[in-house]
Formats: C-alpha cells, structure tokens, sequence
C-alpha cells in the first residue's frame, strides 16, 4: 500500500535518480574534456582554440572543473602555454596537491584530441537536459507550494522551454533529433493545457 507519505518518499527518489545519473554523466563529459584538452604530446594550446568560441565556464558544474577551465582559458588569452606548470599558478598551496591528482586522474581518462569536438557536443547536449530538468522539477516545487503564478512565471516558463529545447536540438542528430522537434509544439500544448487547469484551480479557490 502506497500512502501520501511513501509516494513522496518515492518521489524524491526517483527524482534524486534522475539528478543523479544526469549529473554523474555531465561531471565525466567535463572530465573527458579537460583531459583532452590537456592531452599529453599535443598542442593544448591547438586544441583549446578548437572549441574556445563554443564553450564557456558557465558549460562547467563541478567547482574543481569550473576552475581549471577558467585557468585553461585565461592562459590562452594570454598567448601562454596551457601546461601543468602554467596551470598550477591557479590554484593556492592547500589545493595544488590535490589539484596535481586530479590532473592525473584527468590523463588518466585516456581521451584523444580526435574526439573533443564529440565530447564538446555531448556536454552541451547534457547542459540543455540538466536546465530542462532543473527548471520542470523547480516548477513542480512552485506548484506544490502554491508559489507558481501564471502572470509572471508562464511567459518566462515558455521562452525557456523554447530557447533550451531549441538548443538542444543543435546537439542532436537523426531520430533522436527529429524526435524533439517533433514533440516540441506538442510538449509546449501539453505545458499550455496543464498550467491553463492549475490557473482555473486556482482562482476557485
């Protein structure tokens, strides 16, 4: 027997599972990444210029990747060689021991510069899915607490959706790609339909 306490034990659940696998994929995507950036016997600074008009800091959730990205790039702006040495200026003395591990832990992925673009093109895809389940989960917290206002937050909702999905779609290919393209108009039809029973819910109230 399933009562309101268990479905929302439930609930948290599986949405604690869905954030997990989603955020265990995005944190390897960066991993695999910066270890292919920083690939041994390759031109870092080559294969930073590959995608550095395509990536930003902002792509980055885990603070340790955030930050070596940041150290990535700003060494390029500055015409230096992107190289542990270099690197390391980044970072203060508590962390450096830890950082030189990580690095390690980095090479150690074993990625090849051959597939950067690939790996960028995944970590983007997964970026557009994370904001796209951060968002519904934060409108199903809104709702549950009464908090949701169709005045001010439909509109914004909608626009999201759109500009999310839309990108989404640039990192997608074959039927997985005509699948949201497909649905979109229909995801968006369904979202109308479900907020407009909320709003006359609401003002019965």
């Amino acid at each position: 027997v399933v009562n309101k306490s268990n479905k929302k034990d439930l609930e948290k659940k599986e949405n604690f599972k869905i954030e997990s696998k989603l955020d265990f994929e995005k944190k390897l995507l960066e991993k695999y990444v910066l270890g292919t950036i920083l690939f041994p016997f390759s031109d870092n600074n080559k294969n930073f210029s590959i995608i550095k008009d395509v990536l930003s800091e902002e792509d980055f959730k885990d603070y340790l990747n955030k930050k070596l990205f940041i150290a990535i790039k700003t060494l390029y702006q500055n015409n230096e060689k992107i190289d542990l040495i270099n690197i390391i200026k980044f970072f203060d003395s508590k962390e450096i021991n830890f950082f030189t591990n990580y690095f390690e832990e980095l090479l150690n992925l074993m990625p090849t510069s051959n597939c950067l673009s690939h790996y960028v093109k995944i970590l983007k895809k997964i970026n557009c899915l994370v904001k796209l389940r951060d968002c519904l989960l934060d409108i199903s917290v809104k709702i549950n607490q009464n908090k949701f206002s169709f005045k001010n937050d439909f509109l914004k909702l909608i626009e999201f959706l759109k500009e999310t999905v839309n990108n989404l779609i640039l990192y997608l290919e074959g039927e997985e790609k005509e699948l949201y393209e497909k649905n979109f108009d229909e995801l968006v039809k369904l979202t109308v339909e479900r907020l407009e029973l909320f709003r006359n819910a609401e003002r019965n109230l």
